[in-house]
């Protein structure tokens, strides 16, 4: 689950445009900047965490 959205359980399994109605974007053009800037703030980058190296 993404995010645990509430309405997607399974978005790896979805349809593409279910996936993108539930997330509210545009397939064409994306998310607006204003809600880049407020979905930024609300869950943190979109970064792995780096594991430390093997010695």
């Amino acid at each position: 689950m993404i995010g645990k959205h509430p309405h997607l359980e399974a978005s790896h399994a979805a349809a593409a445009d279910h996936v993108v109605r539930a997330f509210g974007t545009d397939p064409h053009a994306g998310l607006a900047s204003a809600a880049v800037a407020e979905r930024l703030l609300r869950h943190g980058r979109n970064e792995l965490t780096q594991s430390p190296p093997v010695p």
